[in-house]
């Protein structure tokens, strides 16, 4: 009885115009989506007979800027042609996770060798060792030991992982 939809709290503003008779329009946004509420597994004592139990306890941000253009090239009673662009970048971050019973963040992605959900961080987020190239003596690969610099190893499951990147592209478009 305590669980509940995921909740938003959303800021949008934007602006749309059109310059000579419409031949060139198009709009710019920026938005602000705070997720809170977010459902998300929490262990439980196997001693209860279940082994998680959702609950409302996460949040996360997402953030970014849209834009879109339009240009009519030719317009006449018989034929038009338009071109269009647009563009929008994202920036999500984890603000809250349930926390465990030692009052650590719970990864979602425990159990996976190359994702972790942290907060602080974009969902998605891509844990690995860091490559170091190739091995100009032997030509096996390397990956930094220590997951950034210095000290090098053949042996992937010896380097430590750490944070590359993200799933979520940083921007998307499209043109036609």
């Amino acid at each position: 009885e305590n669980l509940t939809w995921e909740k938003n709290k959303t800021f949008d503003a934007g602006i749309d115009f059109s310059i000579w008779n419409s031949r060139i329009s198009g709009s710019v946004d920026y938005y602000n989506k705070k997720t809170y509420d977010l459902l998300q597994d929490v262990p439980l004592s196997r001693t209860s007979g279940f082994t998680v139990q959702s609950r409302n306890l996460g949040s996360m941000r997402n953030s970014g800027i849209e834009a879109s253009l339009n240009v009519q090239i030719i317009n006449s009673r018989d034929f038009s042609w338009s071109v269009f662009g647009s563009i929008a970048t994202v920036k999500n971050e984890i603000l809250k996770l349930a926390p465990s019973i030692d009052g650590k963040p719970i990864d979602i992605n425990a159990g996976s060798s190359y994702r972790k959900t942290e907060e602080g961080r974009p969902f998605m987020s891509w844990f690995m060792p860091t490559w170091a190239g190739v091995n100009a003596q032997t030509g096996a690969p390397e990956w930094y030991l220590n997951g950034i610099d210095g000290e090098k190893t053949s042996d992937f499951n010896k380097a430590q992982r750490v944070f590359q990147g993200t799933a979520i592209p940083k921007y998307t478009g499209g043109f036609g």
